[in-house]
């Protein structure tokens, strides 16, 4: 009974989670367009990290149960938020004044200074976009928080 729940579960927030996308990403019939590709990699890793926390719960648990697939639901959702949310703060340039810092500080001295300015900043290496991975991992979290809900009625 509570898998057949989960299923229900997972199958609406999954349904959410598209909706929601297409409104961050703005909805087009062209399939090749930029927003219908990273629509379609929110709703990729929302499944992907449904069937991983599936399949991690049945080989750290052996058995699938709610509060397994809870647990494991939060830890994941958890790191793909952190990572998402380190790119955006990474992203936003924040690191660069420490790793320009470093560079200069920790330099080999066959460097000249022309070489060690014309080093990419840290912002410009995280180059990912981390909107859906920001998108996955809420619905994930909500998701875990709907099924917390169901565990504790």
């Amino acid at each position: 009974m509570v898998s057949i729940i989960v299923g229900i579960l997972s199958l609406a927030l999954f349904l959410l989670n598209n909706v929601f996308t297409s409104i961050c990403y703005g909805y087009t019939s062209n399939k090749s367009s930029e927003g219908s590709i990273w629509m379609k990699k929110g709703v990729y890793i929302f499944a992907g990290g449904v069937i991983a926390a599936v399949v991690i719960s049945f080989i750290f648990y052996r058995e699938i149960t709610l509060l397994s697939f809870i647990n494991i639901l939060f830890l994941i959702s958890g790191m793909m938020i952190f990572a998402s949310l380190f790119a955006l703060v990474a992203q936003g340039g924040f690191f660069d004044g420490i790793s320009y810092s470093f560079r200069k500080t920790f330099a080999v001295k066959e460097m000249s200074r022309e070489e060690l300015e014309e080093m990419r900043p840290f912002s410009e290496l995280v180059s990912f976009r981390y909107t859906p991975l920001l998108v996955g991992g809420g619905t994930l979290a909500a998701l875990m928080l709907v099924c917390l809900g169901i565990f504790y009625m």
